[in-house]
This record gives structure tokens, C-alpha cells and sequence, in this order.
């Protein structure tokens, strides 16, 4: 249920029954009263996404099936998916998504940004994911308590840059045989949505004292704009720290240093990678209903036949 206040939090009143949890609710910020809502009734449910645009008052479910994912037969969200709005009033939901079909072996764990709009939707991928999430159960989990990649959404003041923010393990520093993400550092991504630039993937904690501890990380979801020195896009974003016990307070840091410059948004056709070498043989040649097609490429990749 979705409840609404006019008077500061003082009283409210209950605008919309949703049947399913909630996991994202954000408001265009060029025009408040067009706001977008998700739900999440769960990893393999079809997701659904609705608008309103009277603040709120009356709510239109769109028409948009995201269970249809390139590469996926069963597209699976575990949960990390965070929104923001861009400058053309168009819905970015960062998600982390995984193989949902159990008769496939590999997990195909990735971070998309789904862009979304009244009439239509994209999902342009962003970066693998080296990592499983930790469960309730897991021995890493923190006082019985597990965690995901923590997606974190953000955009720029005027909405024309946007951000994306998580954690993961560097497979490289710990070493490939980790599957959970017990030992988390920062990633960033940024995208120029009026130019397509953007600026690839940073790991900002390798390295750094905080390296492998980024627990419970959380960034605001507008970033901070200077100039100057250290001109560009700061990304305000915190980690926490569990006490000795679930009864102790936990300790809250403020990570410095998670930025980017104008000059980092510099990558075009981003994701996209032409082959080197490719073989393709198809028979019978003529053919009438039917056709067989050998694809031999010198790398692994996804392959599209249209």
C-alpha cells in the first residue's frame, strides 16, 4: 500500500493497494507529479512497473514484460534494483539479474540498467557480476543477516548523467575461487544519456583501506557537483561497520573519493564488441522450411541470428 501526507507526516491516508511489495518508488524530477512505481513480488514473478500523473492520486499499470532479457531464458532478479529518473523523463532501473532456469548451469549473474518509458523499454548491460549473493544462512552472513550487491541508482542535478553503484568481490586480489560476495569494494559506472557516452566500470576501494569491507554500502541518489580541482560528479556514498554483537550499534563511514570527471565520460558503443574472426556455414544451401547454421568465432560470445 502506498499512503500519501499533505501535512509533513502528521497524518496520512492510503492512495493505492498494491499487490505485491514495492521495490522502488521514484518521482520524475522535472515534473513531481509524474511518478513511477515497481513492484517486486518476487526473483522468477513477472515484474511490474506502473505511472501516475497526478502525484500519486490514480495509478495506470504499463504494458511491459520484463521476464525477456537477451541471454536469459529465465530472467531472475535477486532483489538489488534501485530507480532514478533521467532529464527525459525516463525510468532507469539499475538491476542485478541471474539465470532463473534450472536446466541452464551457468548463473549469468548481470548488472543492467533497464530504461523505461510510458511506450517502451531497454535493457543495456553494464557489467558482469563475479559474485553470488550471501544468504541468511551463509557462514559470512553478519550476525545471521545476509546482503546482496547493495545496487545503488543516481543521476546528475539536471538528470542528464546517471549513475550506477554497487559492490563486488575482486576475484583478482581474492581470488577466483570466492562465489559470495563476502569481501565487497565499490563499483561505479556513468552514463551520459544525452550523448550515449559513458565512462566504463571503476573499482574505487582496490587498494584502499577499505578494500574487501564496503559492508552495507549506500550512495545518495543525486550527486554532488563541484568545479575546481577536483571539478566533475561526487557520488556521496557511506559503509557500515557491524558491532561485536547484533545488540551493539554499528559504526558508519563516509567513503571519500567515489568521483567522476567530464573527460571520464569518453566510451561510445559501450558493451558492444565486433569479432575478430568469424566462420558461418549453413546447410542445405538452398534451403526450403528448415536450415542448419555453424557459427565458429575465434572468442566465446553472445551470438544474435536474426
Amino acid at each position: 500500500t502506498i499512503w500519501l501526507t499533505k501535512n509533513n507526516g502528521s497524518s496520512f491516508e492510503a492512495v493505492n493497494h498494491f499487490d505485491s511489495d514495492i521495490a522502488s518508488i521514484e518521482v520524475t524530477w522535472s515534473n513531481p507529479d509524474f511518478i513511477y512505481l515497481a513492484t517486486y513480488p518476487g526473483w522468477w514473478d513477472k515484474k511490474h512497473l506502473y505511472k501516475s500523473e497526478d502525484g500519486g492520486t490514480t495509478w495506470t499499470q504499463l504494458d511491459h514484460d520484463f521476464s525477456v532479457i537477451e541471454a536469459y531464458i529465465l530472467p531472475a532478479y535477486n532483489g538489488g534494483i534501485d530507480c532514478t529518473v533521467d532529464v527525459n523523463g525516463d525510468l532507469h532501473m539499475i538491476s542485478c539479474l541471474f539465470e532463473g532456469d534450472a536446466s541452464v548451469a551457468e548463473t549469468n549473474r548481470k548488472l543492467y540498467d533497464i530504461v523505461v518509458n510510458p511506450a517502451d523499454w531497454n535493457a543495456h548491460w553494464i557489467s558482469d557480476i563475479n559474485t553470488e549473493r550471501v544468504l541468511d544462512t551463509d557462514r559470512m552472513a553478519i550476525h545471521g543477516i545476509g546482503y546482496n550487491h547493495r545496487i545503488q541508482a543516481a543521476r546528475s542535478s539536471d538528470g542528464s548523467k546517471v549513475f550506477a553503484v554497487w559492490t563486488d568481490v575482486n576475484l583478482e586480489e581474492f581470488g577466483e575461487e570466492i562465489e559470495k560476495v563476502e569481501f565487497p569494494d565499490i563499483y561505479a559506472f556513468g552514463k551520459d544519456v544525452q550523448t550515449g557516452m559513458v565512462t566504463g566500470v571503476t573499482n574505487f576501494t582496490k587498494y584502499t583501506i577499505v578494500e574487501g569491507s564496503c559492508f552495507w554500502m549506500f550512495t545518495s541518489p543525486i550527486v554532488s557537483e563541484t568545479t575546481g580541482g577536483m571539478d566533475g560528479y561526487h557520488l556521496p556514498t557511506t559503509i557500515s561497520e557491524a558491532g561485536p554483537s547484533e545488540l551493539e550499534a554499528m559504526e558508519h563511514f563516509y567513503v571519500n573519493g567515489i568521483h567522476f570527471s567530464e573527460e571520464d565520460f569518453s566510451i561510445e558503443n559501450f558493451g558492444l564488441h565486433s569479432a575478430n574472426s568469424i566462420g558461418v556455414d549453413a546447410y542445405p544451401n538452398p534451403a526450403n522450411s528448415f536450415a542448419n547454421i555453424e557459427i565458429s568465432l575465434e572468442n566465446s560470445a553472445d551470438v544474435v541470428v536474426t
